[in-house]
């Protein structure tokens, strides 16, 4: 872990479910529904949004993405999927809101988007990979947004309720022999200090249902509070990027995703660049 560059002030805890009037949706459960990647990077895209005051917050279709990245795929198939091409797929198509597609943990035959749907889709310019191994950047990046990541499964992980997660013996044993095959995708939404039990710790969501750790939330061990010995628990961290301004829809968020009550009358054109308002 690098250390020494967070600013002056940097805040102990930050916690996105109440920051700046929360900035999450309500905690979906996948079920046997191998769709994990797909909440993770619809969430994503909705607390970006939020997260940088571009919208209000919105429910993305997860579900489109589960029915249309992989179209040929059985109809009633779940599959496993990379986030960054879930994202890339928002990116080049757009993605629906939830009310429009919605969440149904079961695959379905994809619904191309109509000529409406097209041109309110919300899209994204691309995503950034942030290094697990340095935590002050990682820790930087979620006070800015919640970030997709990712961790090896283990039967410990999918019945946490409360407590922090470090780890087990059968974890370290697979990443002693390079086995990723048991990857399971998360929302990293905050971080904080455990005094009691002097731990730093991540704040993720997960899509096991409100029964899964405290109602549907856990938290995992930082980097800087396990032994030397042992690798990350969370790693493969992306956050998407929003458009910059261009001409034609592409570029523009239709009031129709707002609460403006003039919500039916027209457009308007969200972001000039990363940081700034038109």
């Amino acid at each position: 872990m690098q250390s020494g560059t967070l600013p002056r002030g940097f805040p102990k805890y930050w916690d996105w479910r109440v920051h700046d009037g929360g900035a999450l949706n309500p905690v979906k459960s996948q079920g046997k529904c191998n769709m994990c990647w797909a909440i993770v990077v619809a969430e994503a895209g909705a607390a970006r949004l939020k997260a940088k005051n571009y919208t209000d917050l919105l429910q993305l279709s997860s579900q489109e993405l589960l029915n249309c990245c992989e179209k040929e795929i059985e109809r009633t198939k779940c599959y496993t999927y990379s986030y960054t091409k879930a994202f890339n797929y928002i990116k080049k198509e757009g993605i629906r809101k939830e009310e429009e597609n919605p969440f149904k943990a079961v695959k379905q035959p994809c619904q191309p988007k109509t000529q409406k749907q097209k041109s309110l889709a919300v899209r994204i310019n691309g995503v950034i990979m942030i290094d697990h191994k340095n935590e002050d950047e990682f820790l930087m990046q979620v006070k800015e947004q919640p970030v997709a990541g990712c961790v090896i499964m283990t039967s410990e992980f999918t019945v946490l309720k409360g407590g922090i997660y470090e780890g087990t013996d059968v974890l370290d044993k697979l990443n002693q022999d390079n086995k990723f095959n048991l990857k399971h995708s998360i929302l990293i939404i905050g971080f904080g200090y455990d005094e009691k039990e002097e731990k730093n710790y991540w704040i993720v969501k997960n899509s096991y249902g409100k029964e899964w750790g405290i109602h549907g939330y856990g938290r995992i061990a930082r980097s800087s509070s396990l032994p030397d010995s042992k690798q990350s628990l969370i790693f493969r961290i992306y956050c998407p990027m929003l458009p910059k301004t261009q001409q034609g829809a592409h570029a523009c968020w239709n009031y129709y995703y707002g609460s403006h009550p003039a919500a039916a009358l027209f457009s308007v054109c969200c972001v000039c660049d990363d940081k700034h308002f038109c």
